[in-house]
């Protein structure tokens, strides 16, 4: 956790935590915390169904710097 503090400090940022459920009723709650406070995650790339393994490998090698998305 320090790593992640002393980053946030270098590049004057501010990170919090967010653990959630797999239910209807706390997505609903995290879409509405999403959208009242302007979050906007960090995308480092985009993939097309069809490089659905290309996005995988990414994933699984660490080389990511944000969300990997798949687009359908």
């Amino acid at each position: 956790m320090s790593m992640y503090n002393s980053l946030a400090r270098k590049n004057q940022n501010e990170y919090r935590f967010l653990f959630v459920q797999s239910n209807g009723s706390q997505l609903q709650d995290t879409t509405k915390l999403v959208e009242k406070e302007n979050i906007k995650p960090s995308i480092d790339s985009t993939y097309t169904f069809g490089d659905i393994n290309k996005a995988l490998i990414k994933v699984s090698t660490g080389h990511s710097q944000g969300k990997v998305v798949v687009t359908f």
